[in-house]
């Protein structure tokens, strides 16, 4: 119940059903698990680490070990990873800022984007009509679904690709 009730967004429920699971049984992993999800909601991220942690010793196969970094280290792949990208696609993509946010916001959900998403693209249109794209990537699940660096270069890879994709859909929609 608490994982439906969180990702039908309503983290309030879903609070109540993964403590009711918890005082029934304190080692259930995915309570554990959607324990450390809600704290992320809250922005308790240490608090939070350490339940993902409780859950990886109870259950390694489902919950991997936490990969955890500094903003810096997460920007130097981040930037890492888009240089790798052709220079002409690059060129193309010189207007497109990359932004790195922990987890989405209440707008990014209301605008039907799951808790767990890995990234986004936000189109804002600016005062004469023309489009200014924002990549988003969120550091906090990208690290929960990365069991270490090289799965996060991946998965980054994956996220700036999937979104790049986004941007030139929407601009053949335009023409």
């Amino acid at each position: 119940a608490a994982r439906v009730c969180y990702f039908l967004l309503d983290f309030k429920n879903a609070e109540r059903y993964v403590e009711k699971s918890l005082n029934i049984n304190p080692e259930n992993s995915e309570a554990l698990y959607i324990k450390a999800l809600l704290l992320d909601r809250k922005r308790n991220f240490a608090q939070s680490d350490i339940y993902i942690k409780k859950a990886n010793l109870i259950d390694p196969d489902i919950y991997p070990k936490l990969l955890s970094m500094s903003l810096e280290s997460f920007e130097a792949i981040a930037n890492y990873i888009f240089g790798q990208i052709p220079q002409n696609v690059r060129d193309f993509l010189k207007d497109v800022s990359i932004v790195i946010e922990d987890i989405p916001d209440d707008n990014a959900l209301s605008m039907e984007l799951s808790p767990l998403s890995l990234s986004m693209l936000r189109i804002i249109k600016d005062n004469n009509g023309n489009n200014e794209y924002k990549l988003i990537l969120f550091k906090r699940n990208l690290e929960h679904f990365s069991e270490d660096e090289e799965e996060l270069r991946d998965n980054i890879n994956i996220c700036l690709l999937k979104e790049i994709n986004k941007i030139l859909m929407e601009m053949e929609e335009e023409k």
